[in-house]
């Protein structure tokens, strides 16, 4: 979280803050009364930014199967939004106050009505929004109107396992006859699924030269459900195969 410094002129202070999103996509942020961040809104102005990263698993993983550690912040997907941030009315924090509880324990005794801490729940509300996808790949705007009526993805709850799963080392095979014989590319030095959805799956390919670049592939019909989405991925690496081998 970024708020406008009270200390220095056109200078930002910044600060780790956890957040939840509401229905909306709008991220929810508890501060305290006292807090730099919540002193810097009083005396100079609660225009403030806020960066958002999702983690994703690296590459590998423990004996029993488990991913044990998170990739490069770089190659993860990121936002930025800035806007108002405003203290929530004590019936709108009432819809939200349970998911950031659930989401940061901590929270729960902060946010009871008996509590003597004064934290209050902030909201802040998009005046614009930037989308990075990673490393090497597209960045741009975002309207505040489009994201704000954007839906969570129907394949987004497992989306992270399939990735994982098709950058296992048993996969390099597949997403290498996929990248030759879908996105016609024969000179890749590595391949790796950085996302997918209902709509298809982003492969990053890096080439000699250092050149990295990011390629979607549809699938022939979108998924509607995880298991779906896996049908669709088993099709295009199944093809992938078969073409590879001749058949």
């Amino acid at each position: 979280l970024s708020t406008n410094s009270r200390n220095e002129v056109d200078v930002p202070f910044t600060s780790f803050a956890d957040y939840v999103l509401d229905e909306f996509g709008r991220p929810v942020l508890l501060l305290k009364s006292d807090a730099e961040h919540s002193k810097n809104i009083a005396q100079k102005s609660n225009l403030v930014s806020v960066l958002l990263q999702a983690r994703r698993m690296s590459r590998g993983g423990t004996s029993d199967g488990e991913y044990s550690s998170y990739a490069a912040a770089e190659r993860c997907p990121r936002i930025t939004i800035s806007g108002e941030l405003n203290p929530m009315s004590a019936e709108d924090a009432s819809f939200v106050s349970g998911n950031f509880i659930l989401e940061h324990a901590y929270a729960e005794p902060l946010l009871s009505e008996k509590s003597n801490q004064d934290f209050r729940l902030w909201r802040l509300e998009p005046s614009s929004v930037f989308y990075v996808g990673g490393f090497g790949v597209k960045a741009q705007w975002i309207d505040p109107s489009e994201y704000l009526k954007a839906k969570a993805d129907i394949v987004a709850s497992g989306a992270e396992a399939l990735v994982h799963e098709l950058n296992d080392e048993k996969h390099s095979a597949d997403l290498e006859a996929a990248t030759k014989h879908v996105l016609d590319i024969h000179d890749a030095l590595k391949i790796s699924v950085v996302h997918l959805d209902k709509l298809g799956v982003d492969f990053r390919v890096e080439r000699k030269g250092n050149i990295v670049e990011e390629y979607r592939i549809k699938y022939r019909i979108p998924a509607t459900s995880v298991e779906d989405a896996k049908s669709e991925l088993n099709k295009l690496l199944q093809e992938a195969w078969e073409a590879d081998n001749g058949l």
